[in-house]
């Protein structure tokens, strides 16, 4: 063929040439076949004039009108999922045993399919959209004995290019397709040997950018490999040790990200693998014990995954479908607890945080509960709950506890590793201890750090030191991290009833106090007092931020009253961390105008809102705003310069009595996943029920709208005291902890419950049967729908459908009866949801089943009155409806008939009552010339009873039993 062609010799020496080198540098195998099916596809797409692309499914229409088969105006409806099932069966396994399909739908909706054989046979077919079927023999391996077969997984390019990975004992092969052109004369399949000796049980594959290959594999060993093609060389990693479930999930979609979903039994995880680029991000989005090995798994149109899991023991089963909440805003805190920690009675709140203190990558719970009587009056106690992969748990597994009377053990708290081993310590301040004359009035106050370790948080402590006379030390502490850019973190503590006579009329209340980490203990820094007027320099402190980029920690002290006694002005006193630790005097102030107001009652960071690089921080001022005591919270972000304006960046008010906003309020981190770190807002509100709400940052900033995330009955207090930045349970997202008064006991009890951010929304179908396969996909639109195989029972396709309501609803329809029953399906769905199912019976020949998709279309007939009871329908002889109905709660019956004109709509008798449905009928009952006959129970006289009406007609006529 070659020798037919017009070229000079120059040309042919050089056409050889490539030849040779391209054949050269690619070590594949060469199958030749001729199938039309593979050839390149330049057909042109038919446009229409009359539906746009963006219009392109029925429910693109909903809640339009048409005319449509007799209905004027009639308004199209939103329900989807009214199917007619249909199905038919081609031999197309002669004298083969199949394993299941691989089945891949592109474009015009054309069928895909490769599968494998016992006999060591590896085929590819396509089946058009009118129904023709292609199929080739893309290569030939070694045979296997049907229960250890291998699959084939198949993945199609744009142009409808096949790509495959399969099995060849224990090697794994690719295979692709070369088409007719300047290099092959036909078209021909290439395959390749592309790893040995590695067993593989199950594959799946991808295509990325160039559709070069990204794909899986599980080996017998049960760990999970990624296996890839840079356009020039193969290469597999280990992704998970496993062993990992046969059923794995991949999917990547058109940001280039794969998305990989299995299953762990050992562990009763479900686990989710993103790769973007060289980035891994791994995932648990399940844990229970009980979970079965099966899992699907299909991308919406925002590229977010919704997976299905299954759950149960024997034959009672729950399958669980997860719904990515990625790039939601809304939704990302669970509001239902998944722990509840009960604390003590008749207590005030402490405070919360949390840290690794064993490092076993849980993070754990420390909660300070500083009036806590014990074996005393408020000696208080410290309690800590070791997280798990089901979070803490509910009996404290350490508790520390004052050793005095109004010692106030845990007043303050702070978790930060002070000695740089890697494990989260914690100290606590004890403002009362030894307080020898009752009251506070010779309190020195005393700091002790325990350290944390392998085995747990020690119950000895490692470090202390005591204050002064009568000053309190330990009333409040916080962890800066960096204060001198070493590694382990810095204490600051607050020595609270300090006092300093600076003139005869100034007098300075309250004073910090700095120790630096070590490895051997605390060393004592430096003190520092207030540079401005206010009631009591250190009432709240925050370090554990960068306030102008510098890398150090900076410190912010606030100087204000109490709930108690708010007179006097406020001030923030601002210190920026440097390589010697803090200076004396601050660098940075923000000074109040206005008294009584409590501006800096709380005082935090809140890391980074706007993503500027720089850490912004917030206060509250809970006496001011419009209302009495209302509240009001404020903040400023963070630049080079620390603070630039005396103005702050973000204010908002309650503006409602007592609600004191700015009571509290925590850091959140990046709730919503969007760059921007988040905070919660608490508020008492009357009745002090308490509210908690989520605002988020945002490239300019803090929003000015929020979610609502909890609320409480009066007196709950809920949210009062918070932790956040601490993740119990494992599962690579944060856990919120709110506190809340529980008033139905004796004597109010504080309980600790434990909210965890979310990426996934689950919905839940039980069934009985014990389950064989589970496949998932999604719509264009993101409607989800699933095919499930039970042993022993029907097929199932379940499918999210809409209703005209917000939520929708789940459509469970029996597509297999459990006689029809095997074990062999690939299942699909196109663009607009419609199901493709092919089965693999227990003959070896093919059953192909989809769904026929219908819209529905009404017309409001009568609208007067209360109609519809008891409805009948027929059709005629030319098409039209026939409607018989009661009006509810009389005793009337009521025909609609249509007719080429529209619908008449008349009285049949009154004075009787239907107890059940009346049958309609247009040629039934020896009905002539198409008239309408009604056959209905009265139920006044227990009778049966016949009504007719002549085509056209308007007057009826009735028939009794006896002469029936």
């Amino acid at each position: 063929m070659a020798a037919e062609r017009s070229v000079s010799f120059p040309t042919i020496a050089l056409t050889i040439m490539v030849l040779f080198l391209i054949q050269s540098m690619s070590p594949m195998a060469t199958h030749d076949l001729s199938m039309t099916a593979l050839d390149e596809h330049q057909d042109v797409l038919q446009t229409s004039a009359h539906v746009p692309f963006s219009s392109g499914y029925g429910h693109d229409f909903a809640g339009t009108q048409i005319d449509f088969d007799g209905l004027v105006q009639g308004v199209v409806r939103e329900e989807s999922g009214l199917n007619t099932w249909i199905e038919s069966s081609d031999s197309l396994f002669e004298n083969s045993t199949p394993g299941t399909p691989d089945l891949v739908l592109a474009r015009r909706e054309n069928v895909n399919l490769c599968w494998t054989t016992a006999e060591g046979e590896v085929h590819y077919a396509t089946q058009s959209s009118n129904g023709s079927w292609n199929d080739a023999l893309v290569d030939t391996v070694a045979p296997t004995p049907e229960a250890d077969l291998v699959d084939c997984s198949l993945a199609i390019g744009e142009n409808a290019r096949p790509y495959m990975m399969y099995a060849d004992g224990p090697d794994i092969k690719v295979a692709r397709v070369a088409y007719a052109g300047q290099v092959y004369f036909e078209t021909t399949w290439l395959t390749r040997t592309i790893v040995e000796d590695v067993n593989p049980t199950d594959f799946r594959l991808g295509l990325r950018q160039n559709e070069l290959e990204w794909g899986v594999f599980r080996d017998a060993n049960g760990s999970l490999w990624e296996i890839t093609f840079s356009g020039t060389r193969w290469s597999h990693a280990l992704l998970d040790s496993g062993p990992v479930s046969r059923d794995i999930e991949l999917a990547v979609d058109t940001n280039e990200v794969v998305h990989i979903a299995y299953v762990v039994p050992d562990e009763g995880e479900i686990r989710l693998i993103r790769v973007d680029g060289t980035t891994y991000d791994h995932r648990v989005l399940l844990r229970d014990s009980n979970v079965v090995p099966h899992i699907g798994m299909g991308l919406d149109g925002n590229n977010l995954e919704q997976i299905v899991t299954t759950v149960g023991q024997d034959n009672n089963i729950t399958l669980q479908l997860l719904r990515s909440l990625a790039g939601q805003e809304t939704g990302r805190i669970n509001p239902a607890p998944s722990t509840t920690i009960t604390g003590a009675q008749g207590i005030e709140e402490g405070s919360m945080k949390m840290g690794d203190l064993n490092g076993d990558g849980f993070d754990d719970l420390v909660i300070a509960e500083p009036e806590y009587d014990g074996d005393g009056l408020q000696r208080g106690r410290v309690l800590v709950h070791y997280g798990s992969t089901s979070g803490p748990a509910l009996d404290a597994d350490v508790t520390l506890a004052g050793e005095s009377d109004d010692a106030l053990f845990g007043h303050g708290l702070s978790v930060a590793d002070f000695n740089g081993d890697g494990y989260a310590d914690v100290a606590i301040g004890s403002p009362g201890w030894n307080d020898t004359e009752g009251n506070f009035t010779g309190a020195p106050g005393q700091v002790v750090v325990h350290l944390g370790s392998a085995s747990g948080l020690d119950n000895t402590s490692w470090w202390n030191t005591t204050g002064e006379d009568n000053t309190s030390l330990g009333w409040a502490l916080t962890a800066s991290q960096t204060m001198n850019g070493d590694s382990m973190a810095d204490l600051v503590a607050v020595a609270y009833r300090h006092t300093e006579q600076v003139t005869s009329t100034i007098q300075h209340n309250g004073k910090v106090i700095i120790y630096s980490g070590n490895t051997s203990g605390l060393d004592f820094a430096r003190n520092i007092t207030q540079s401005t007027d206010g009631p009591r320099f250190g009432q709240t402190i925050a370090a554990n931020g960068d306030l102008n980029g510098d890398g150090m920690s900076d410190l912010l002290v606030a100087n204000t009253g109490s709930f108690d006694n708010p007179l006097g002005y406020s001030a923030i006193e601002i210190f920026f961390g440097q390589s010697t630790g803090y200076n004396g005097t601050s660098d940075q102030i923000i000074q109040s105008n206005l008294q009584g107001k409590l501006l800096g009652w709380s005082l935090n960071y809140l890391g980074d809102v706007n993503a500027d690089g720089y850490d912004d921080f917030m206060f509250g001022e809970p006496f001011n705003g419009s209302g009495y005591r209302s509240g009001k919270i404020w903040a400023y972000y963070g630049t080079a310069g620390g603070i630039t304006s005396a103005e702050p960046d973000y204010a908002l008010e309650s503006g409602v009595a007592n609600a004191v906003l700015g009571r509290s309020f925590e850091p959140a981190g990046d709730v919503n996943e969007d760059g921007y770190d988040d905070v919660l807002i608490m508020q008492a509100n009357p009745g002090k029920s308490g509210q908690v709400e989520l605002i988020l940052g945002s490239s300019i900033g803090l929003r000015s709208d929020w979610e609502l995330l909890a609320t409480g009955q009066t007196g709950d207090n809920i949210g009062l005291i918070a932790a956040t930045h601490g993740d119990l349970d494992g599962d690579g997202l944060s856990e919120i902890v709110l506190s809340r008064r529980d008033t139905t006991t004796s004597s109010p009890t504080i309980v600790y419950q434990v909210h965890s951010e979310r990426d996934w929304e689950s919905s839940s179908f039980a069934y009985t049967s014990g389950l064989t396969q589970l496949d998932l996909s999604t719509s264009a639109r993101g409607e989800t729908s699933m095919f499930v195989t039970f042993v022993n029972n029907a097929s199932h396709f379940i499918e999210h459908v809409d209703d005209a309501t917000p939520a929708g609803v789940w459509s469970d329809t029996t597509v297999i009866e459990s006689s029809n029953q095997s074990s062999k399906y690939a299942f699909t769905t196109t663009a607009s949801g419609r199901p493709v199912i092919y089965q693999v019976d227990g003959e070896n020949s093919l059953t192909v089943r989809t769904a026929i998709g219908y819209t529905a279309v009404e017309q409001s007939i009568v609208s007067t009155g209360q109609f519809g009871e008891h409805l009948g329908m027929t059709l005629d002889a030319s098409g039209q409806q026939r409607l018989a109905f009661a009006s509810i709660g009389s005793d009337q019956l009521f025909t609609s008939i249509e007719s080429t004109a529209g619908w008449t709509t008349s009285l049949v008798r009154s004075q009787l009552v239907l107890d059940g449905p009346v049958s309609v009928m247009a040629q039934g009952l020896e009905s002539t010339n198409n008239e309408t006959v009604l056959v209905y129970r009265d139920a006044t006289n227990d009778s049966l009873q016949l009504a007719r009406q002549a085509d056209g007609g308007s007057t009826w006529t009735y028939a009794y039993p006896s002469s029936l």
